[in-house]
């Protein structure tokens, strides 16, 4: 397992490499070694340049919850919602990680109270730039993608404010390089979306 570690050149690659590792150790009953690989993903989940795929950060929490660390899956398990609330593929997967923990009521709870939050916070910066006020939109819209950095939805409708905003006051090629980015990064993401 140390090898397959070092085999990988992509900082994701070595990533997933160490989820598969310390669900392997929690599989064979090692929890200390379990653990301290937990202990290495969180501090080095800080230093990714973006954030891992779905897939990952499930198996990922799941190895959190296995070694009693619930409330580090929760946080992952959240980040899933905030970043593909309209997902129901995605939303299924988060609630059965929930209920095979057994904390499908809590689970269940923060899903919706997390999917609301980000859907109204996916909405405002479109309703502000409809109200006139295109920059708060704009700075609004930043902030989502911050907090949202692979919601499809987010980065649509930052590009549509930004467009808003290019249309209002003319060119600007900070701003179309923003709006390019945006759009080329949700597509990346979902590939054919007709948005």
């Amino acid at each position: 397992l140390d090898i397959l570690n070092k085999d990988f050149d992509d900082e994701t690659a070595r990533f997933k490499s160490l989820i598969a590792k310390g669900m392997v150790h929690q599989k064979s009953g090692d929890s200390l070694r379990a653990r301290q690989v937990a202990q290495e993903l969180s501090e080095r989940i800080k230093g990714l340049p973006q954030r891992l795929e779905s897939k990952a950060n499930l198996e990922m929490a799941q190895l959190f919850i296995d070694i009693g660390e619930k409330e580090t899956a929760v946080s992952l398990l959240q980040e899933e919602v905030k970043n593909s609330p309209e997902n129901a593929e995605i939303l299924e997967q988060v609630k059965q990680v929930f209920v095979g923990a057994q904390m499908g009521e809590r689970g269940i709870a923060l899903i919706e109270s997390t999917r609301k939050s980000a859907i109204e916070q996916m909405n405002r910066g479109v309703l502000l730039a409809h109200e006139g006020k295109i920059e708060d939109a704009i700075i609004w819209m930043r902030t989502a993608r911050e907090a949202m950095p692979t919601n499809a939805r987010v980065l649509l409708n930052l590009a549509y404010v930004l467009i808003a905003r290019l249309k209002k006051m003319g060119a600007d090629a900070k701003i179309i390089s923003e709006a390019r980015g945006a759009l080329i990064e949700a597509n990346r993401l979902t590939p054919g979306e007709k948005r």
